[in-house]
């Protein structure tokens, strides 16, 4: 046996649902995510903001849900010294993972996670998936649900960890559409886990009371349009009042339309 520290995270404090996995008190990645959404940056410098966001988000998603073991590892000073042993608590390296493309704006967000993980685990036991879908919206631009074309599986999800990057959690569409098709799978993942820079108080709660099984981390909880007062309080602690998408369902202060700028498609 060794000396083992219990692992903490290292979390926001607020009063929103447990599953819910808040990064904002993080001053370094507040400045980063605050420059990807700024409107003098574009590519290719918005390209290594997200890859040093979203690599940070699922190093955070990995040490909070995956199993983990009691380790002892030989060191290069094993041929010198017996003591040259380093005992530690790890990842279960043989976890199976499926990292969910979300096109268009979680194309590159999900290629980042997938090449992270295969640095870290055993690549045979990770695999990149792909599904099409965009918001739908009416005449006046507002959300009113998903357009879905379709999707490029490469196998089943039991057992394993599924990684759902999407930049913006603004109204939750496309999430809870990825999250009931999975749940109709007769082997169904292991854990679900949505990655976002930005998220709402209008999409926590439809996931709330959706899908609340679903795991959120996030560096952002964005309620720009909440009132004054509101604002003052601690994140969720006026849950039911804290708003953040405008009528067009953009999220505020948000970082405009991330898939457009990623793409340099302004479609």
């Amino acid at each position: 046996m060794f000396y083992k520290e219990e692992y903490k995270s290292n979390e926001s404090n607020h009063r929103l649902p447990k599953n819910v996995h808040l990064f904002q008190n993080n001053p370094l990645f507040q400045m980063i995510l605050a420059r990807l959404g700024s409107q003098e940056v574009t590519q290719p410098n918005l390209n290594r903001y997200f890859q040093m966001t979203y690599e940070f988000l699922v190093e955070n998603a990995l040490n909070l849900f995956l199993d983990k073991e009691d380790i002892s590892k030989n060191t290069r000073m094993k041929e010198m010294h017996e003591q040259g042993v380093v005992h530690f608590e790890s990842l279960d390296e043989n976890t199976l993972f499926s990292v969910i493309g979300l096109a268009r704006a979680g194309t590159w967000p999900s290629h980042i996670c997938f090449d992270l993980l295969n640095h870290i685990f055993i690549p045979e036991n990770i695999r990149q998936d792909h599904v099409y879908i965009n918001r739908k919206t009416d005449a006046n631009g507002k959300v009113v649900g998903v357009d879905f074309s379709g999707s490029k599986i490469g196998g089943d999800f039991k057992d394993r960890i599924v990684f759902l990057p999407d930049p913006m959690g603004a109204t939750g569409s496309t999430i809870a559409h990825v999250a009931k098709m999975l749940n109709k799978l007769e082997h169904k993942p292991k854990k679900v886990i949505a990655l976002h820079l930005i998220i709402t108080p209008e999409y926590v709660r439809k996931m709330k009371a959706e899908f609340p099984e679903v795991e959120i981390v996030s560096l952002r909880y964005d309620r720009g349009l909440s009132e004054a007062d509101i604002l003052k309080t601690a994140y969720g602690e006026n849950f039911d009042q804290e708003r953040g998408l405008n009528n067009i369902h953009y999220v505020l202060p948000g970082a405009g339309g991330i898939g457009e700028v990623l793409n340099n498609s302004f479609v």
